[in-house]
């Protein structure tokens, strides 16, 4: 699943992996599988994917912030902009 999830690169292909994966280890705890190894591997692979993409839709969103808040300061709407700016 994890290179299905890479393939089509979305952000619930990877939080299912990472349950999945959760999911498995609480069931059978570490000593049961026959690689805790690989499971931490693909859990460790699959949450550094979700953090890359919250950290994108982040950025995206801060500069759409900034391009509203400079449309407020050009509408003469200081005030909201400050809001949109705060952080």
């Amino acid at each position: 699943e994890l290179d299905e999830a890479t393939f089509f690169d979305t952000r619930g292909s990877f939080e299912r992996i990472v349950q999945r994966l959760d999911e498995l280890v609480a069931v059978y705890g570490d000593r049961n599988l026959e690689d805790p190894d690989a499971i931490k591997t693909m859990r460790a692979r699959a949450a550094d994917r979700l953090k890359e993409l919250d950290a994108a839709r982040n950025k995206d969103q801060q500069q759409r912030r900034q391009r509203l808040a400079t449309a407020f300061e050009q509408a003469g709407m200081p005030a909201l902009a400050a809001l949109l700016r705060k952080e």
